[in-house]
């Protein structure tokens, strides 16, 4: 169960209009970084990377 003080948030990675993946994370920038990181190496050039909150 959450609650206020541990949020937990999703990163959506399309390419192309085509979801390609969702990663989960508590920390909203580290999660971000990762996505990018996650999209540039598997060569998803122009990738859109959505954080939003669960």
């Amino acid at each position: 169960m959450q609650n206020a003080n541990h949020s937990l948030f999703v990163a959506v990675i399309t390419h192309k209009g085509r979801l390609v993946a969702q990663l989960t994370g508590n920390d909203r920038k580290a999660l971000a970084d990762r996505a990018h990181c996650y999209a540039a190496n598997n060569n998803y050039h122009r990738a859109v990377v959505q954080i939003r909150p669960n």
